[in-house]
């Protein structure tokens, strides 16, 4: 079942690569996924600069809305509480 989470903050490890923290709905909450598992994110598709490509390559997702991704948080149970993180290489547009 989709759950809607707020980025609450994003630090930048590397040029391309970030923390996002997410915060849970409620601060006491932990997010309760076993170690190993992942979680799987929905986010509207962005449009390419070139139609049906992107970054040089055929777009397998292209007109489609929504795009998934799925991540295995890095952030424990026993110490986020309220909230959970996970780092995301970001891919920008032709670079």
């Amino acid at each position: 079942e989709r759950q809607r989470v707020q980025l609450a903050e994003k630090f930048a490890l590397s040029p391309d690569t970030f923390l996002f923290r997410f915060a849970l709905p409620d601060k006491t909450m932990k997010l309760g996924l076993p170690i190993g598992k992942h979680i799987k994110f929905w986010c509207p598709n962005p449009k390419s600069e070139v139609p049906g490509e992107w970054n040089g390559k055929p777009d397998s997702e292209a007109g489609k809305p929504e795009i998934e991704r799925k991540y295995t948080p890095s952030s424990l149970d026993s110490e986020a509480t309220g909230h959970f993180d996970v780092i995301i290489k970001v891919y920008r547009p032709n670079e």
